[in-house]
């Protein structure tokens, strides 16, 4: 005989099996739910029962009917739980927005910090944004999930603070101990790449559990998703690409340390390169997006020089993205950010590259691809990141 705490176990674990699969079909029938989880009817019936008390979930009676009593679908209520996604730049410009469970956009704030920005005027930023926001939408505390905060760096569990960071006025702080004092709800950190990876892979339907993201920003970070599950490494530090060091744009070879990949391929040594006869790099990076649009129309009109420069940097790319495909072993690699102005033309040159350096692609199709609106992404991330951990340490069966 099985212990009432056992069976309340099994109990908390079907519900939330049966929660995630309406969520993840939003409408269903019990007999189907019943047959893809395999429970009896009777479970589900139950468990259903027990959900749409809690408001997860709604039945709502199918028009389609061979006669008798009408089949019910199971519609799954998005608006049961909300998430606080924040995305926090390496300029500490900050989007905020508020997410049902989909992660769809219930409504967002912008933040932008004038003078001297600090930490502490962030957060009180992200408060009362929060407050605005919530009050905006009639939404109490109670129904948040918690809030997902990436970061363009690496959050490191053990000490509590912000390492590896591309933003100065982020390292070494404590941040989700001042978030959390502060909004009086869970705060989960994590990379931003690391965010745009789990968010691509839920979007593709679940097909693709492992796949691996290249976020290109101040920084370059690679989000690694294996079996569906953000890798992070043991400190945090995994898929830091950034700082990793090559030697392919040395032609000598001189320097056997080789160049940091920042370097090689960022937005700024793009324009750097082609424009180092007539800009300073303190220059390239005040007018950046008048400079890019120049670099693009250059290219557009096949200069050689602008085509030189994004064919030189499509190489590089490939050949990382080669020796990622080969460690990985990937479905899918994505490349994003602030690239995205030049990313069609680059990656005809990245995916050349990549399949003809890469052992894998010898016997795989390596799917390589863009994403153009990683912003989005970030956020959704942020989402699923929250209710993973919301859905992990709650229990259904007690919540209101």
């Amino acid at each position: 005989m099985k212990s009432p705490s056992k069976t309340r176990d099994i109990r908390e674990s079907n519900i939330k099996r049966i929660l995630l699969e309406v969520r993840k079909q939003r409408a269903v029938v019990k007999s189907s739910l019943a047959r893809t989880l395999h429970l009896s009817f009777a479970t589900v019936s139950s468990m259903c029962s027990s959900l749409e008390e809690r408001g997860y979930i709604s039945r709502v009676e199918m028009r389609e009917s061979t006669g008798g009593r009408r089949p019910v679908s199971l519609r799954f209520n998005p608006n049961a739980r909300f998430t606080l996604a924040i995305h926090i730049n390496h300029d500490f410009n900050t989007h905020l927005a508020l997410l049902d469970m989909n992660h769809d956009v219930v409504d967002e704030a912008g933040i932008f910090l004038k003078g001297s920005p600090s930490v502490e005027a962030l957060v009180e930023a992200v408060d009362s944004q929060t407050q605005l926001l919530m009050g905006k939408n009639g939404i109490e505390i109670d129904r948040l999930m918690g809030s997902g905060v990436a970061i363009p760096g690496v959050f490191n569990r053990e000490k509590g603070i912000v390492q590896a960071t591309t933003s100065r006025l982020l390292s070494n702080i404590s941040l989700r101990e001042r978030l959390e004092a502060r909004l009086g709800t869970e705060i989960m950190i994590e990379n931003d790449a690391n965010m745009a990876a789990l968010a691509q892979s839920i979007s593709m339907h679940r097909r693709m559990s492992n796949l691996l993201f290249m976020y290109f920003s101040a920084g370059i970070g690679l989000g690694i998703i294996i079996d569906g599950k953000i890798y992070s490494g043991t400190s945090g530090f995994a898929g830091e690409i950034g700082h990793t060091r090559w030697l392919v744009s040395l032609p000598q070879a001189e320097d056997t340390r080789g160049v940091d990949l920042k370097s090689l391929v960022s937005m700024q040594n793009v324009l750097m390169q082609y424009y180092a006869d007539e800009h300073s790099e303190e220059e390239v990076s005040r007018d950046s997006e008048r400079l890019t649009a120049g670099f693009l129309a250059a290219c557009e009109k096949q200069e050689d020089k602008a085509l030189g420069v994004l064919r030189r940097t499509g190489q590089i790319i490939g050949f990382v993205v080669a020796a990622l495909a080969d460690l990985f072993n990937p479905e899918m690699v994505i490349l994003g950010g602030n690239i995205a102005p030049y990313l069609d033309l680059l990656l005809p040159v990245v995916r050349e590259h990549a399949r003809q350096a890469s052992f894998t692609a010898q016997s795989v199709d390596l799917w390589i691809a863009g994403a153009s609106d990683v912003e989005s992404l970030i956020l959704r991330g942020c989402g699923e990141v929250t209710f993973q951990e919301w859905l992990q340490n709650t229990s259904i069966l007690d919540s209101a």
